[in-house]
C-alpha cells in the first residue's frame, strides 16, 4: 500500500543554486541581447535558464511525482519561445515569425514565468495546509488498491464509451475536417470529461506495477489500441501526454526512475518523425479521401502517408525537424507584442464578462457569449480560423499583453498560479483518497493550458472545470462504495442461516 507523507527533501542549497542558475540566465540573456549583437539567443536563455527553478518547485511541493505541473508547463514555454525560436533561425534559416515580436514575446515569457514561480508554491502551501489541518489522523494512510481497481475500471468504461460515442456520431473527426452537424448538445457531453481518458492511464501505470498481470497486459493493450485510434484521427498531442502519464504512474508506484526518463526520452524522440506523418496524413487530399471508407481505409492511408514522409525525407524534399521547429513555436504572440499599442489599442477587460455564462451549458444557450476564445483570438492575429477547421490559441504571454500591456503578463500568470496553487495543493493534501489523486493528476494533464490560457479560460477553468471533475470523481468512489455494499448485502442474503455472523449477546 502507498504510504502518504508530505516529507519533503531539504531544498534549501539546491533551491538557491537553482535560483543564481536563473538570476545568471537571465543576465547573461539580457547582455547577449543588448550588447553581444545575440538577442534572439539572449531571450531563449533567459527563459531556458528558468528550467531548474521549476523543476526544483515539483520536487519540494510534489516530490513523489516523475515530473511535477511545473516542469510540465515550462517544457512548453522552453520550445515555444526557446528551442523552436532558435530552431527555425539557425538550423532552418528562415522564420515563421516576426523577429522583433518574437524577441519582446521571450522577455514577456522570462516575465510571466518567474511571477508564476513566485506565486504558485505560496498558494500551493497554503491551501496543502489548510486541507491537511482539517485531516482526521486515520485518513493519511494511503488508499488500497482494491479501490484503485474498481476505480479504474470506472474511468476505463467512461474512456470507451466517449470514444465509442464520438467516432460513431463522426464528433471526433480529425481528417478532413470535423462533422458539421454534430449537435451542441454531442458536443457538450464529448468534452465535458473528455481528460479522463489520460487520468486513466495514470492509475494503469500504477496498478500495472503494484499487481502486474493482469494490469500490465491491459495497460499495454490499452494504450495500443489509444495510439491507433488518435493516430487514425490525425492527432498527434494525445499519444504523448497519454506516455507522459504512465510515466507518471509507474514511477509513482516505485518504479526505477531513470529508467522511466530513459524511455520516455527515447519515446519523444520517436514522436518527432511521427509528429511530421501525422500532419501529413491528415493535410493532404490523397489520405483524407481515404478516411471515410472505414478503419481499412485509415490504415492504408496512414501507411501510404508514412512511406511517402520516409521518402521525402530520405531524398531531402522534407525535414522531419523543420515541420517540428515550426509546430511548437509560439504562435501569434509575436504579432500581438508589434501590433500593441501602436497600431491596436489595449484591450483591457474586453468581453470578460462572458465568464458570467459559466454554468450556462451552450447546448441550452446556443447564443451564450463565446468563453473559450482563444481560437478566435488567434485568428484575429492570422493563425486559427475563424470557422474553427484549423485550431489555434494565442499564448498566455500575448492575452496579457494585448489587455494590459507589460503588466498584463506577469498578472495573467499570477492568475493562473493562484488557480492552480489552490486546487492543486488541496488535491496533494488529501490524496490519500482515490478522488483528490485523479483530480491532482487531472491539474497536471491541464499544467500545460498555463501555456495558452486567457482572461476568461483561466477563470472558467478555476470556476467550473475543477469543481465539475472533482464532483465527478467523487461519485464514482460513491457509486463504487454502494456497489460494494450492495454486493456484500446480497452475499450475506444468500448466504444459509448458519453462516450468517451474529452479534454476541
Amino acid at each position: 500500500m502507498y504510504q502518504i507523507t508530505d516529507e519533503s527533501p531539504k531544498p534549501s542549497p539546491l533551491l538557491l543554486a537553482c535560483l543564481v542558475l536563473a538570476g545568471c540566465g537571465v543576465v547573461t540573456g539580457l547582455i547577449m541581447s543588448f550588447f553581444a549583437g545575440l538577442p534572439l539567443a539572449g531571450g531563449a536563455l533567459a527563459v531556458l535558464g528558468l528550467g531548474p527553478l521549476f523543476f526544483i518547485l515539483d520536487r519540494i511541493l510534489m516530490p513523489d511525482l516523475l515530473l511535477g505541473p511545473s516542469i510540465y508547463l515550462f517544457g512548453y514555454h522552453a520550445l515555444g519561445y526557446g528551442l523552436g525560436p532558435l530552431g527555425q533561425h539557425y538550423i532552418l534559416g528562415t522564420e515563421q515569425y516576426y523577429f522583433e515580436g518574437m524577441l519582446l514575446a521571450q522577455w514577456g515569457a522570462v516575465i510571466g514565468l518567474v511571477a508564476y514561480a513566485l506565486v504558485f508554491p505560496v498558494f500551493f502551501r497554503l491551501a496543502r495546509s489548510w486541507s491537511a489541518a482539517r485531516l482526521k489522523p486515520a485518513a493519511v494512510k494511503g488508499d488500497d488498491y482494491q479501490s484503485w481497481q474498481s476505480f479504474t475500471l470506472f474511468l476505463m468504461a467512461g474512456t470507451a464509451f466517449l470514444l465509442a460515442l464520438g467516432t460513431v456520431t463522426g464528433a471526433l473527426k480529425r481528417v478532413g475536417g470535423s462533422a458539421n452537424d454534430t449537435s451542441l448538445g454531442l458536443l457538450s457531453v464529448l468534452t465535458a470529461f473528455s481528460q479522463i481518458q489520460f487520468i486513466v492511464f495514470f492509475f494503469l501505470g500504477v496498478l500495472a506495477v503494484k499487481r502486474r498481470r493482469p494490469w500490465l497486459v491491459i495497460l499495454v493493450l490499452s494504450y495500443c489500441g489509444f495510439f491507433i485510434f488518435y493516430s487514425l484521427q490525425g492527432s498527434r498531442g494525445p499519444i504523448l501526454t497519454a506516455l507522459l502519464i504512465i510515466g507518471l504512474g509507474v514511477a509513482y508506484a516505485g518504479a526505477p526512475r531513470r529508467k522511466i526518463m530513459l524511455g520516455l526520452f527515447i519515446a519523444f524522440l520517436a514522436f518527432i518523425p511521427l509528429a511530421g506523418i501525422i500532419v501529413l496524413y491528415r493535410s493532404n487530399a490523397d489520405y483524407t479521401s481515404l478516411y471515410d471508407q472505414g478503419f481499412a481505409g485509415q490504415v492504408e492511408a496512414f501507411l501510404t502517408a508514412s512511406q511517402d514522409f520516409n521518402s521525402s525525407v530520405s531524398t531531402g524534399e522534407r525535414n522531419a525537424s523543420e515541420e517540428f521547429l515550426i509546430a511548437v513555436t509560439a504562435l501569434s504572440v509575436d504579432k500581438v507584442m508589434l501590433l500593441h499599442p501602436d497600431y491596436l489599442p489595449y484591450d483591457g477587460f474586453d468581453k470578460a464578462e462572458a465568464v458570467l455564462f459559466s454554468y450556462i451549458p451552450k447546448f441550452l444557450y446556443p447564443d451564450r457569449p463565446e468563453i473559450g476564445d482563444s481560437n478566435t483570438l488567434a485568428f484575429r492575429y492570422g493563425t486559427g480560423s475563424d470557422d474553427g477547421s484549423t485550431f489555434s490559441y494565442l499564448p498566455t504571454v500575448g492575452e496579457g499583453y494585448r489587455r494590459f500591456g507589460w503588466l498584463g503578463i506577469p498578472l495573467m500568470y499570477a492568475l493562473c498560479a493562484l488557480v492552480f496553487g489552490v486546487s492543486g495543493g488541496l488535491a496533494w493534501a488529501r490524496r490519500q483518497n482515490v478522488a483528490w489523486v485523479a483530480l491532482a493528476i487531472f491539474l497536471w494533464t491541464q499544467a500545460p493550458t498555463v501555456w495558452s490560457s486567457t482572461l476568461n479560460l483561466i477563470i472558467y477553468f478555476g470556476i467550473f472545470t475543477v469543481p465539475k471533475y472533482f464532483i465527478f470523481f467523487f461519485l464514482i468512489t460513491k457509486l463504487k462504495s454502494g456497489l460494494s455494499l450492495f454486493s456484500r448485502e446480497s452475499q450475506a442474503v444468500n448466504r444459509p442461516e448458519f453462516m450468517v455472523t451474529r452479534p454476541h449477546d
